[in-house]
């Protein structure tokens, strides 16, 4: 290992240094803080959501909850101790103790904290989110003035920080990811009162008994003692257990928090940030809560142990704010604003408080980092991932079988019922290495024998994730069940996970298996093959005056109107079901939309999801305009379509955003039933005023284009 990192810096060395990671709180400080009145006192709280628009933030409140919330104010001064602590600098000292203020009259005369207020000064007293409790946003707000205090020494704050310190100790936290927020505040409490030790010994040692020794998530705690349950958002338990080993020097401590870093982020740097895995595993959100807690742990382990995997696994956690994930997006932004979230094909550049301070804790502590792990952190390329395969039950081909789909709080919001013997089949399966097996749903008493490179057969009684067994590699999969129940998902954990990046020129893997734990190799394990092969066709089009009107049901790849009867999915690419238009108000044909005709199709794929398709025409057309009927899911976007190899760009907007030449009073969600928002199809025009031989729409896969309509030159 020292030999391999030896000849990785001497590597490094021949480059120019890039500028060390620092923080950035524009976005914090101009968009998000907010002074205000509570309680007669001036306060600085900071809003919880912020919009985009075009091309600036909007603080926004949340609805039903309030404008600030303890839970987020007390991060901020978690984040700006903790940087006064490493950075020395009084700027941030001083903006800590203004977010002190805020928690501060938020807090009861018992001791607790109401968690929501609003700009007018109002608190929420009420809100199942906000009323006065030892909840999360106490904990929090505990383990942010205990840190404060010992940065400060502030004795404004000892008292409160007494209070609620017998708050807690009166009614303490059930559930273990809060009893790791719990265990950082008792650990800075430590720091003043010595009576905390037992009590941490004890928590620590619970957090330990509630690891997951074995199977897929391996490494992985439990927030549940009744059964396997992990979420990315309460995750801090390595954290807590590396402070709890700094208090009491227990060694088992610290070992279980870096045995458990080793396991949990190769899986999830090789599949993405998991949301959640309770009864199904939830792939999204991403979120940079789930990173942040992560980053911090592995960072503090490196600088106890100086064992540079852990460096390693620090820095590639890190990159995923910088591009090195799923969709090599950055998810933070000029300002420092951290996005609110990474979904399937595309991000929420939304930027609340929760996201952009824990994009700014992570940064902050790459920062403490060798400058050659910033360099790995902001400049790596992704060149391959290997983790979690999710095959979601409701994509499989039923063939004859009598089975049905049914929508609900599903892995990816949908999943097979079935009763009596059904088969299933997968193909494409890309399956490699070998892989553990398991299968999630509902079953009141089933068989399922699953087919690929050998046979497992596993009896399913109950409701969760059900470990069958050791796969092997193979290219299709066939499942045979027998009885009655519900089957949501296929779960496979290849024997190898993890990452393969690029920087200079050189290759890097960091791999993680049973047999050989964590290891780095100067190689590329994980190759990521995406194909995105260009589809051609030749231009069909029918003549109306002035106008052609192309034919693209050879390049339709979408579903987005549909009827009750018949549902459609429009925007959830990720999955079978999603929302959609209504094709009640629509009739197949030629359309006109602001004077200008369209041949629109509902039946059946009735729009193109932009992937590079081209438009060829035999003949050289002049061209005075091009009219495309387009809309966005997911936000707006600002795409184009290359004419004769020239980029010509516009922006499409969201689906329910504006007023559309044509708009609909309602769509239909998922489950058939329809929600009153408007939503709409845009006519987008393009100046063209040349001769065209070729159309080609951008990449832009959550742009759809229902019909495109070229006006000829006079």
């Amino acid at each position: 290992m020292k030999l391999f990192l030896s000849c990785i810096m001497i590597v490094f060395l021949t480059v120019v240094l890039a500028m060390p990671i620092s923080l950035n709180i524009e976005h914090l400080e101009k968009t998000l803080a907010q002074w205000f009145y509570l309680k007669d006192q001036q306060v600085k709280g900071y809003w919880v959501y912020a919009e985009r628009k075009d091309d600036k933030y909007i603080p926004t409140t949340a609805l039903s909850e309030g404008d600030f919330c303890v839970d987020d104010v007390a991060r901020v001064i978690l984040l700006y101790s903790e940087a006064y602590e490493i950075m020395k600098d009084e700027m941030y000292l001083k903006l800590a103790l203004d977010a002190s203020k805020f928690v501060l009259q938020m807090q009861a005369s018992d001791g607790e904290f109401y968690n929501f207020a609003y700009l007018d000064g109002t608190i929420n007293q009420h809100g199942s989110t906000s009323r006065k409790s030892t909840s999360w946003w106490a904990l929090r707000a505990f383990w942010a003035l205990a840190k404060l205090y010992n940065v400060s020494k502030d004795q404004n704050l000892l008292e409160p920080l007494q209070r609620a310190f017998k708050a807690i100790l009166r009614n303490p936290p059930n559930y273990n990811d809060q009893k790791a927020i719990y265990l950082l505040g008792l650990c800075e409490y430590a720091k003043i009162s010595s009576d905390t030790v037992k009590i941490i010994e004890s928590i620590a040692k619970e957090l330990q008994n509630c690891i997951k020794q074995s199977g897929i998530f391996e490494g992985f705690f439990s927030w549940n003692n009744q059964r396997f349950a992990w979420n990315g958002w309460g995750n801090r338990y390595a954290e807590a257990l590396i402070e709890a080993y700094k208090t009491t020097g227990i060694e088992s401590l610290l070992q279980t928090a870096v045995d458990s870093l080793k396991k949990q982020i190769p899986l999830l740097l090789g599949t993405g940030f998991v949301y959640s895995v309770d009864k199904a595993v939830k792939l999204f959100p991403e979120l940079s809560y789930a990173v942040e807690s992560l980053l911090v742990a592995s960072a503090k382990a490196y600088h106890i142990t100086k064992e540079e995997q852990l460096a390693f696994l620090c820095a590639l956690t890190g990159g995923w704010y910088f591009g090195l994930n799923r969709l090599n997006q950055p998810m933070v932004g000029p300002k420092g604003e951290g996005y609110d979230g990474m979904e399937y094909m595309h991000i929420n550049h939304n930027a609340g408080a929760e996201s952009t301070i824990c994009a700014q804790r992570s940064i902050l502590y790459l920062s403490t980092l060798p400058e050659f792990y910033q360099r790995l952190a902001t400049e790596s390329k992704l060149v391959g991932m290997n983790g979690l395969m999710i095959l979601e039950a409701e994509s499989f081909d039923p063939g004859v079988s009598d089975v049905s789909t049914i929508i609900g709080d599903f892995g990816a919001g949908a999943a097979i019922a079935f009763k009596g013997k059904a088969r299933l089949r997968w193909t494409n399966l890309k399956l490699t290495d070998p892989a553990t097996l398991a299968v999630s749903g509902a079953f009141k008493s089933a068989k399922i024998t699953v087919i690929a490179g050998n046979n497992l057969s596993s009896e399913l009684i109950g409701e969760g994730i059900f470990e069958i067994g050791k796969l092997e590699p193979a290219s299709t999969l066939r499942i045979s069940l027998e009885g009655e129940g519900i089957i949501d998902q296929l779960i496979l954990l290849p024997e190898r996970i993890g990452i393969s990046i690029e920087l200079d020129g050189k290759y890097f893997t960091l791999v993680y298996s049973p047999q050989d734990k964590l290891q780095l190799k100067e190689e590329a394990i994980f190759v990521s093959l995406k194909e995105l092969i260009v589809q051609e066709i030749a231009a069909n089009y029918i003549e109306h005056g002035e106008y052609l009107l192309l034919d693209l049901n050879r390049l339709f790849n979408n579903d987005g109107i549909g009827f009750r009867e018949k549902p459609a999915n429009f925007d959830n690419l990720g999955g079978v079901v999603g929302s959609y238009y209504p094709g009640e108000f629509l009739k197949e044909g030629i359309l006109m939309v602001e004077q200008v005709p369209f041949m629109i199709k509902i039946e059946g794929k009735d729009n193109v999801r932009m992937r590079s398709q081209k438009i060829l025409f035999e003949q050289p057309i002049k061209v005075k305009k091009i009219h495309l009927l387009c809309s966005a899911n997911h936000g707006d976007y600002e795409t184009a379509i290359f004419v004769n190899e020239q980029p010509l760009k516009f922006l499409v907007r969201d689906w329910c955003v504006g007023k559309k030449p044509i708009q609909f009073e309602y769509r239909y969600l998922a489950t058939g039933e329809k929600q009153f928002i408007n939503c709409g199809i845009d006519h987008i025009t393009v100046n063209v005023d040349s001769i065209i031989e070729e159309i080609v729409f951008s990449d832009s896969i959550n742009v759809h284009v229902f019909a495109v309509t070229l006006q000829l030159c006079e």
